[in-house]
């Protein structure tokens, strides 16, 4: 897992999570509202899209299987780069590996379908959204790479 770079250190943990970064031409983020249904974690919170990984998944299937289910969207695995990995030092204990979709996407090729909404956000709008701190994580680090719209 050495070509997702760490950003906190890295405890044991029984499960895996995986995100997708997703721009627009703009370079703002998509961000995904969570349902506020009693199963749903984090209900009602603003993050990217991505979910748990199954059995037998490696970090790229579940990638693109969560972006297809989520959001309608079919890319190449070529179109999904490694980018962050870490563990929530104040959240869900597990393994949360985070690809940065290399292709940009506009708002009508997207088909939610979990969540209840999305948005395209700059960097400046992040504190205007009650956004998982994971999530603050990596759009801060993106920041930092001078890859996020201001």
């Amino acid at each position: 897992m050495s070509e997702f770079e760490l950003l906190t250190d890295w405890p044991e943990c029984s499960v895996s999570v995986v995100g997708i970064v997703i721009q627009d031409e703009l370079q703002r983020a998509v961000i995904q509202l969570r349902d506020n249904f009693p199963n749903v974690g984090a209900g009602g919170r603003w993050g990217m899209f991505g979910g748990h990984m199954e059995d037998g998944e490696t970090t790229l299937e579940t990638a693109m299987r969560e972006l297809t289910e989520e959001t309608g969207l079919e890319v190449d695995a070529n179109c999904l780069m490694p980018f962050v990995r870490f563990v929530p030092r104040d959240g869900y204990q597990a393994y949360h590996y985070i690809y940065h979709l290399q292709k940009p996407i506009a708002p009508k090729q997207i088909a939610i379908s979990e969540g209840a909404g999305f948005a395209f956000i700059t960097y400046s709008q992040m504190r205007d959204f009650d956004m998982l701190p994971s999530n603050i994580l990596v759009l801060n680090h993106l920041h930092r790479l001078n890859k996020f719209a201001i």
